[in-house]
């Protein structure tokens, strides 16, 4: 939550309409997700690429 200044907002990758059209937010980024309902059985495979988004 940002009281003023430049707002980034993460965001599922693909929703970016969802918030495109909000005036307070400058910036969209895909985030990367890691969580069980995402990754299900392609846990190995999601954990390698949260890795490489900088996340961890």
């Amino acid at each position: 939550m940002s009281a003023e200044g430049y707002v980034v907002l993460w965001d599922f990758h693909s929703c970016e309409l969802l918030t495109a059209h909000l005036p307070l937010i400058d910036e969209l980024r895909a985030s990367a997700s890691f969580f069980y309902f995402e990754s299900s059985n392609r846990c190995e495979a999601h954990a390698e690429i949260f890795t490489k988004a900088g996340v961890i």
